[in-house]
């Protein structure tokens, strides 16, 4: 080992405290050199093999040379690695670097890691899913069958706390030092929206005024990465690309030492594990590509990083001489990153995760989750598991122990065995690396697209990935044997959600019940399509780039009697559909329990009683009666009724023709009309001899409404039940002059006042001045003739 890094001082610790200790938790600041040196430093300490755990490939790949390197041993010697698609070992490596998903296949066939003594959890601050669930079963394995198995786990920016109540305490912790060279840090003093641009005319500054040394653009993802490529053409330095869709050269150049000045513009995969040569300045876009899943579907969403994101980001400088750090935001924005990144286990569908303990021989519930998924989203990806054939009841079956030998999510795997067993394979092989590969590229012909895959007409991580499909599935690719049609079906099988129907040219509607946009570029020929490839765009749309159609004929449709409520009535149709698509729907009977229970719903909501003064006279009769006696009344409002009158019916229609007076007439018990009679009569006689109707109203008295002339002689103010009334008192015109509850009072001090006003008004009507003496009259008496 040549250049001396802080994290040797700390090694005969670490070596000791894993000695003595099962679990390690070793924070050292980004550039400390933890990833490079701490595996070969136990080298001497254990004679089993030290397992070096990367969340990306490329990292994994870079890391496994590096060590090689210090240790001057070839790669795959004493150091090696695998990857997806990708390795490089032989019986002498003792050093693997892995990426997470390769140690979980393994441990499905070596479930107790034998010869295994050290397993590193590298840049665990990063909570991907599946370092989350091997973290669970190593420290299972660690407590049941292997305490001498070590773990250590390594990150910059970690919080330790949770990691230690995890561990019950019982885990050792080194707090590591930090880098060597101060790093200066500056922010935009204001926001912008053209932060690409002016993340650009900082680095073509910067190149300027220095003939050597790397800036390093930390950037979303591969389209921003081709844009800054574009605004830096014809600058001073040489621009490099580093993603992990480059080859492995390609990667390494943008990587090697150089005696000129370069940019290099990176996503996250220089994030960490990582070490630029001769960095000076970090360029920081403050965003990254979030990948989300559902229903099959992987959607890299755009998003805000995180503090610790930041912090690992500005650990690539500084760690060889003086540093800056230029972040494309405002200090004052800081307040809107979070502090620590989301698990990935809480946005991606858990699926592969479940399926892999399964494999493992135990069960959700089972396991120690240092952040528990929501049990509705384990509940979804069992059901999801189930409907693929993965899982059952008692467990994993024979499929589900095939999907898992595939380096693939369990739809991908489920859609190559079902090709196999088509004999369609080898265009499925293909189709699978066109997916994975998630390019935007529109293909007016995919079956002429899947032959030149084929034909080796490919990129080199395409031509990996179908030749390690092929081996696994045991094949020989033959680019003469593409069965569209064939392959599509089989697609359908293990993603059914991707099935979808065009609205408009640029609209459609998927299995999973949502809408997505169609690209501008794409062009379907017929209503029903599959998608091969969707992206998220601004405002976080779901856009479909490429598709293909295919015959509805091909899909296995259930049916069923839908009911729904459309102008004010029930309608029933039956619809042939797949899962959340429909396919065909016609007009059909109604199912009269349905129509009663759709018009209750409806009706408590939306439907607006309109009751005769008769019926709605006789409620409140009855309310009145329960108010002041305690005789309950059969409803206390019209929406009681609402469960008996939709018997039978199924439109508002119908509802309005019911006569209400007789619906709640017929509800009366002996009882009820007794005290009807007796205590809330409907009318009350005047004492002309007629009669005029009684107003009933919830907490109020009783309202008797009369002509002053029809009250003369009425001394007391009638009661009813016991309670006052409130006599309104009307003119001859019927209109209301005066309302009261003591008749007494009014004739002695009201009725002098309206006699005054109102006789001159209507002179033929009688206006007494002692009107408790006077006959009552219903009309004017006529005058008799002379």
């Amino acid at each position: 080992m040549s250049l001396y890094l802080p994290i040797d001082s700390e090694l005969p610790k670490i070596k000791e405290e894993i000695r003595q200790n099962n679990v390690l938790i070793l924070i050292a600041p980004p550039g400390s050199g933890k990833s490079t040196r701490v595996p070969p430093a136990l080298l001497d300490q254990y004679s089993g093999k030290i397992l070096l755990l990367q969340p990306r490939r490329s990292a994994a790949r870079l890391l496994a040379h590096r060590i090689a390197e210090e240790l001057n041993s070839p790669i795959g010697g004493l150091v090696g690695y695998q990857i997806r698609f990708e390795k490089r070992m032989s019986h002498k490596t003792r050093i693997e670097v892995l990426t997470e998903g390769i140690l979980l296949r393994r441990l499905q066939k070596d479930p107790f890691l034998e010869g295994i003594d050290v397993v590193i959890l590298d840049e665990f601050h990063e909570r991907s899913a599946n370092t989350d669930l091997l973290l669970a079963l190593i420290k299972e394995l660690q407590e049941e069958i292997r305490p001498d198995l070590k773990m250590i786990i390594c990150s910059a920016t970690l919080n330790p706390e949770p990691l230690l109540v995890y561990f019950n305490h019982r885990a050792s912790l080194i707090l590591a030092q930090g880098r060597h060279f101060p790093v200066e840090i500056s922010y935009l003093n204001k926001p912008t929206k053209n932060w690409l641009e002016q993340g650009c005319n900082k680095a073509r500054s910067f190149v300027r005024k220095h003939s050597t040394g790397s800036v390093l653009f930390f950037l979303p993802g591969i389209r921003s990465i081709n844009k800054a490529l574009e605004l830096l053409e014809g600058s001073d330095a040489e621009i490099l690309p580093l993603h992990g869709k480059l080859s492995t050269k390609e990667q390494e150049l943008a990587l090697c030492t150089t005696t000129h000045s370069k940019i290099i513009l990176s996503t996250n995969i220089a994030e960490t594990s990582l070490t630029v040569p001769n960095l000076k300045l970090v360029i920081d876009s403050g965003y990254h590509r979030s990948a989300y899943s559902h229903n099959g579907f992987t959607e890299l969403k755009t998003e805000r990083i995180s503090l610790d994101s930041a912090d690992q980001r500005a650990g690539r400088v500084g760690r060889t001489e003086h540093g800056q750090v230029y972040r494309l935001w405002t200090e004052v924005d800081n307040r809107l990153f979070e502090e620590q990144r989301t698990p990935e286990l809480m946005r991606i569908e858990l699926n592969s995760i479940l399926l892999q303990i399964y494999g493992w021989g135990s069960r959700p519930n089972q396991i120690q989750w240092l952040s528990e998924p929501k049990k509705s989203r384990i509940l979804l990806a069992q059901k999801e598991l189930k409907h693929l054939g993965a899982i059952n009841d008692y467990g994993i079956t024979a499929l589900g122990e095939q999907i898992l030998q595939l380096p693939l999510s369990p739809n991908l795997a489920k859609f190559l065995l079902e090709a196999k067993s088509k004999n369609c394979a080898c265009g499925a092989i293909a189709l699978a690396t066109l997916i994975t590969e998630g390019k935007r590229n529109q293909y007016d012909d995919i079956e002429h697209t899947l032959k030149r895959l084929l034909q080796k007409k490919a990129s080199y991580h395409s031509l990996q990935m179908m030749k390690q499909l092929a081996r696994l599935l045991n094949i020989k690719l033959d680019e003469t044997q593409v069965d569209i049609n064939a392959v599509l079906k089989c697609l359908i099988t293990a993603y059914p959600y991707r099935v979808g129907k065009k609205l408009n040219p640029r609209r459609g509607f998927l299995a999973d019940g949502k809408t997505i946009h169609i690209h501008d570029t794409l062009t379907l020929s017929s209503d029903f399509f599959i998608a091969l490839q969707i992206h998220t765009q601004e405002h976080n749309e779901r856009t479909m780039t490429q598709a293909h159609p295919i015959d509805p004929k091909w899909l296995e449709l259930t049916e069923k009697k839908q009911h729904h409520f459309k102008n004010e009535r029930v309608e029933a149709v039956q619809i042939k559909c797949f899962h959340n698509l429909t396919i065909e729907q016609n007009s059909c009977p109604v199912d009269p329990h349905q129509a009663e229970r759709q018009l209750l719903e409806q009706a408590q909501s939306h439907y607006v009683f309109s009751p005769s003064k008769k019926a709605q006279q006789l409620l409140s009769r009855l309310l009145f009666i329960e108010q002041f006696k305690g005789l309950k009344s059969p409803i206390a409002a019209w929406k009681d009724l609402l469960e008996d009158l939709c018997f039978g019916k199924r439109s508002f229609e119908q509802l309005n023709k019911v006569d209400l007076y007789q619906k709640l007439n017929d509800l009366l018990t002996w009882e009820h009309r007794k005290a009807l009679e007796n205590q809330a009569p409907a009318r009350f006689s005047l004492p002309t001899g007629s009669s005029v109707a009684i107003h009933y109203s919830i907490n109020a008295p009783p309202v008797i409404a009369a002509r002053i002339q029809q009250l003369f002689g009425l001394m007391q103010t009638p009661r009813i039940a016991g309670e006052l009334c409130l006599i309104q008192m009307l003119a001859p015109n019927n209109r209301p002059q005066q309302s009261t509850q003591d008749l007494h009072s009014f004739w002695k001090n009201t009725y002098p006042l309206l006699r005054k006003e109102l006789r001159g008004r209507y002179p033929k009507h009688a206006w007494p001045e002692t009107p408790t003496l006077a006959d009552a009259e219903d009309r004017p008496k006529r005058k008799k003739s002379k």
